[in-house]
């Protein structure tokens, strides 16, 4: 149930296992919804949860400010209670480096699976090798950093501190408001690519190993007979089989219907703005992540995309003129002259929804009933986890001993 990034990554890894799979998706292609137009990173190097220790403060003094990176709509909190209780528990120091770790862990792991799957299959999805570069202003801050980097360096990690002029060298388009910078860390294992076109490339390989697709199809209720699910109705039409997965994103709570089963996930809206670039001269060449702006500008074939921003605001998909306004300023304060460079100067504005567990971390497992298993909640770290979180499931679901531990993600921890 779902043909995201996590769906159709998971139909891969199970057909690869010789399942017979269907894959029902609500929309009328793969890859429409959050995995439509996000950041475009595979980042490792991001692995660190939204509910850092003290965020909280951050969010409740800047209530309401169109230009927080971190932004709760009034609105939204009555749903958030629950959930945001169990936010604030995964917040302490302890908590929150041991979910930062768990994280790491299935991001690098997925990597892999990733240069597997090119391996094996010819797609194409403006894939770039380049790695990711992080930028900060503040000095305190950027040495805090380092310090938090250190113990997943020891868990195969790979990062460069650079100074301002280091990284103008390895940017050139940043040597202009390179007075700002005061540095920044190099991550050359981390990979770029767009994600939608990752799916739909995806999906067509799926199809050639006999994956059945059945779009415009929305789950409106599971069946389940002693302890087991039977049949997925999408309206009239009933579909049985022996196992069932949710990979439904933020949605994938809202079809469980009587099951028993807890699944908390939050959605967190997300911004990006995309911009055609044929013909212009200066590019960036490597995706940049600006730590204080919190936003992500990478180059995406012959495109450029800026995307970031995290807004509580339940699944309203408003466009808010605010938010898009800020992505336009951040270019404007990384790479001061880009804008006047790229011939569509209003880009094509995009909105989706994150979903975030209450600890950051992702649920890939049993769910409930027998045959009822998730993969779901992956924050901010859907792209970076979804080759990783396919074949971690995959190896659950037939038996097979997996190559990295799953207990961290087991969906009964809530």
């Amino acid at each position: 149930m779902g043909a995201g990034l996590q769906g159709v990554s998971t139909a891969y890894y199970l057909s690869k296992a010789g399942l017979e799979v269907t894959v029902l998706e609500q929309q009328a292609t793969a890859g429409m919804e959050t995995s439509f137009a996000n950041g475009g990173i595979l980042t490792p190097s991001m692995s660190d949860p939204w509910n850092a220790p003290g965020s909280w403060r951050e969010m409740l003094l800047t209530m309401g400010q169109e230009d927080s990176p971190l932004l709760i709509r009034p609105r939204a909190l009555p749903g958030m209670i629950g959930w945001g209780i169990g936010f604030l528990r995964n917040s302490s120091p302890a908590i929150f480096h041991r979910n930062t770790l768990n994280n790491f862990m299935l991001s690098h792991y997925s990597v892999q699976m990733m240069k597997e799957i090119r391996r094996e299959s010819d797609i194409s999805y403006d894939f770039m090798p380049s790695g990711t570069l992080k930028l900060f202003s503040d000095e305190v801050i950027f040495a805090k950093k380092l310090v938090q980097l250190a113990p997943l360096a020891a868990q195969g990690l790979k990062f460069k501190p650079m100074t301002p002029a280091q990284i103008a060298k390895l940017e050139p388009m940043l040597a202009q408001g390179i007075d700002r910078i005061a540095g920044g860390v190099y991550f050359p294992d981390d990979e770029s690519g767009d994600a939608h076109k990752f799916c739909q490339a995806l999906m067509a390989e799926t199809k050639q190993r006999g994956v059945r697709y059945h779009f415009n199809s929305a789950v409106t209720s599971l069946e389940q007979q002693n302890g087991r699910i039977s049949a997925v109705c999408c309206g009239s039409a009933i579909h049985q089989a022996d196992l069932f997965v949710l990979a439904a994103g933020c949605y994938s709570s809202g079809l469980l219907g009587k099951i028993r089963a807890r699944v908390p996930i939050q959605p967190v809206k997300g911004y990006s703005l995309t911009f055609a670039g044929d013909g212009v001269k200066d590019m960036p060449r490597i995706p940049v992540v600006d730590d204080e702006l919190h936003a992500a500008l990478v180059p995406l074939g012959k495109r450029f995309r800026i995307a970031g921003t995290a807004e509580f605001a339940g699944f309203d998909r408003t466009l808010s003129k605010g938010r898009v306004d800020n992505l336009r300023d951040v270019i404007a304060r990384v790479y001061p002259s880009l804008l006047d460079n790229l011939q569509d100067k209003t880009g094509e504005a995009w909105t989706g929804f994150r979903p975030v567990s209450p600890d950051g971390v992702p649920l890939i497992g049993r769910l409930g009933a027998e045959n009822l298993f998730i993969n779901a909640g992956h924050g901010h770290l859907g792209w970076t986890m979804a080759a990783g979180s396919a074949r971690l499931l995959a190896d659950i679901m037939t038996g097979q001993e997996p190559e990295i531990d799953s207990q961290a993600y087991r969906p009964g921890r809530f």
